[in-house]
């Protein structure tokens, strides 16, 4: 079954003679470590979304919903998933972002769908890097969500893997430079909790300098 899978999702190849032969999309699964589902998940997405168009919102929920971004742990209470807590916080930010009518944040803000416990945390992930990658300060990033500047820091790190690999895949899949540029840039952003305009300061890596 898994062949057949990456068969007819073009991770694996048959060659003349019949042999298994890996593709470009595949040796970037192997090579970057994600699983088979999560490439699947990230291609389904690209094959929905326009190139020139993705915001760092947007790749943050792509990277949160895929299977590899189920294994990063963060809490989410049951009084925040029987509330909804995080899809009307997200439903807001998509608003203020003027993309409501991504095929991506449709699929999430449909009227009558109900959000099942993991895409609930998963839109928790992306909203807390999300503020992690903005001017807010760390103090208030943990008290809004309950969750230690320690965990935050150890999440972007993380999701900071996974953003390179889905800018690897764009790149095999052909999206401009531009565009994976802008990823490669978000996911060095990731693990260090920076603004773009932050981002040469972070380089540094001056000792004691928080973000």
């Amino acid at each position: 079954k898994v062949v057949e899978k990456c068969l007819s999702w073009g991770l694996l190849k048959r060659d003349a003679q019949e042999k298994l032969q890996a593709t470009e999309r595949g040796k970037v699964t192997a090579q970057m470590g994600i699983s088979i589902d999560t490439c699947l998940n990230v291609l389904k997405w690209m094959d929905l979304c326009d190139p020139l168009r993705v915001s760092d919102l947007e790749l943050l929920v792509a990277a949160a919903l895929t299977t590899d971004a189920r294994e990063i742990h963060v809490s989410l209470s049951k009084r925040e998933f029987r509330e909804s807590r995080y899809l009307s916080l997200f439903h807001k930010e998509v608003q203020n972002l003027g993309e409501t009518d991504k095929v991506l944040f449709k699929s999430i803000l449909g009227p009558t769908h109900r959000l099942l416990y993991d895409q609930e945390r998963a839109l928790k992930k992306a909203l807390i890097l999300n503020a992690w990658l903005s001017s807010a300060p760390t103090k208030e990033i943990e008290q809004t969500h309950g969750l230690f500047s320690g965990a935050i820091k150890k999440m972007g790190e993380e999701f900071s893997w996974l953003v390179e690999a889905i800018s690897t895949l764009a790149k095999t899949e052909g999206w401009p430079e531009q565009v994976t540029k802008k990823m490669d840039i978000l996911s060095e952003r990731l693990s260090f909790g920076v603004e773009l305009k932050g981002l040469s300061l972070a380089r540094l890596r001056v000792k004691g300098l928080g973000r």
